[in-house]
C-alpha cells in the first residue's frame, strides 16, 4: 500500500516498486505523487480514488521496461521535452486501463 497522507507501508510509489516482487499488486491511495517511475518488474499499480502521478523534475513520468499493468491512474507530464509513458518492454502484455494521460 502507498499513501502520502494515510498510515501505509510506503509514502512513495518508487519505494513500493523497490520492494515489490514479480506478480505483486501495488495499491496507491488518493493523492498527488510527484515522482518519475521506472518499472522493471512484472507488477500491477492500481489507483484507489483520485491518484495523480506527475514527474517531479525533468524526465518521463513512467518508463516501462517490463510487462506491467497500470489501472486507474492520472499521469501528468510537466515537461514538453519528455514522454508521459515510455514503453521499452519487448512483449505485448503491458496493460494501461482506466488511466488519464496528459
Amino acid at each position: 500500500e502507498v499513501s502520502a497522507s494515510r498510515n501505509a507501508r510506503f509514502k512513495t510509489i518508487s519505494d513500493a516498486l523497490k520492494e515489490a516482487e514479480d506478480g505483486d499488486r501495488i495499491v496507491v491511495y488518493e493523492g498527488v505523487y510527484r515522482e518519475s517511475l521506472v518499472i522493471e518488474k512484472r507488477v500491477c499499480i492500481q489507483g484507489v480514488g483520485s491518484v495523480t502521478i506527475e514527474n517531479g523534475s525533468e524526465g518521463n513520468v513512467i518508463v516501462i521496461r517490463h510487462t506491467c499493468q497500470l489501472i486507474g491512474l492520472t499521469l501528468h507530464q510537466r515537461s514538453k521535452n519528455f514522454f508521459c509513458i515510455r514503453v521499452i518492454a519487448t512483449d505485448s502484455n503491458t496493460l494501461v486501463e482506466k488511466c488519464d494521460i496528459a
